[in-house]
């Protein structure tokens, strides 16, 4: 998994824009980290703080997603994810 996949799993089903909002960055941050599979390390470390995200995991891969979560998390982002994606796919994105 890329660091760009990484970082669009964190966003899970927000909003680009509403994503941003939330850490306090601009829109094409988060476009362009997730498009060119880079970033800041000041984005990279709010993220972390915001939403209590693993860094290590962020950076590598390893580990569990969330701070003081269980192994099977990640898959269960990556199930919640997945099941988003097909509800938008079925009804139509808003």
């Amino acid at each position: 998994m890329t660091l760009g996949e990484r970082l669009r799993l964190v966003r899970g089903a927000e909003s680009q824009k509403a994503f941003a909002a939330a850490l306090g960055v601009h829109e094409n941050s988060v476009a362009n980290a997730e498009r060119r599979d880079s970033a800041t390390q000041d984005y990279l470390l709010r993220i972390a703080e915001v939403r209590n995200i693993n860094l290590h995991w962020l950076l590598t891969g390893h580990g569990t997603m969330r701070l003081e979560d269980p192994e099977g998390s990640l898959l269960q982002e990556k199930l919640a994810l997945a099941l988003t994606h097909a509800l938008r796919v079925a009804y139509g994105a808003k």
